[in-house]
């Protein structure tokens, strides 16, 4: 190979003195010939890479400050939600998902001593709304993955049935199971009251100004 700028077509190796690039014809090298990779097949690579990131979308984040404001979002949520909907909410222990279900069981008259079915899985409660009369509260924590052995393998749910579901990660191929999903998390430590609450899917960008604006 000649000291002057030869257009690669062909791999090269790491051991290159110099490379250039050209907006018009692309990559050029001056360097060794022996190789491993291709100039041309990297530069594709980055580019795709590059448009990948132009089309990524962060979930919409809201904190909130306390235990009352936790639940008034809850609430908010419950209004957008209906009758066919399975939510799933994800978080590290203590982080307010059993919180965020008691404000929306509120939204529903439903109050009193809610509690997380960690060990009987699933609690259900029934609503005085017609649209969403039955309300399935899940706590996932402990299947493990082993969802066929709780009969939980093909959560749906009736048109007029409502599921909120802890910890569905834990189940087996979660996503498809879910018609919309929330991350609860410490917004800066366990001492701290204020808790983010990402909004990952099934939320359409009016219902996400909603909830932005309550």
């Amino acid at each position: 190979m000649s000291d002057s700028a030869t257009h690669c077509l062909y791999p090269f190796t790491i051991g290159i003195e110099k490379a250039e690039v050209s907006s018009r014809r692309g990559i050029f090298l001056k360097g060794h010939r022996n190789a491993t990779l291709s100039l041309s097949v990297f530069h594709l690579s980055f580019h795709l890479l590059h448009l990948s990131f132009d089309f990524v979308q962060s979930p919409t984040e809201i904190v909130v400050s306390s235990v009352d404001e936790l639940h008034a979002l809850a609430k908010s949520v419950a209004s957008i939600l209906g009758g066919g909907d399975v939510l799933g909410l994800s978080g590290p222990l203590g982080a307010g998902k059993t919180e965020f279900v008691r404000g929306m069981l509120s939204a529903y008259g439903l109050s009193g001593q809610v509690k997380s079915p960690s060990y009987l899985i699933e609690f259900e409660y029934q609503s005085s709304d017609p649209t969403v009369s039955k309300i399935r509260h899940l706590d996932c924590f402990r299947i493990e993955g082993q969802a066929c052995d709780n009969g939980l393998e093909d959560i749906s749910a009736a048109s007029n049935e409502l599921i909120l579901v802890e910890w569905p990660e834990k189940l087996e191929n979660f996503n498809h199971l879910l018609s919309r999903y929330i991350e609860i998390n410490f917004a800066e430590s366990k001492t701290n009251l204020d808790r983010k609450c990402s909004f990952i899917s099934g939320f359409s960008d009016l219902e996400l100004q909603s909830l932005l604006g309550a």
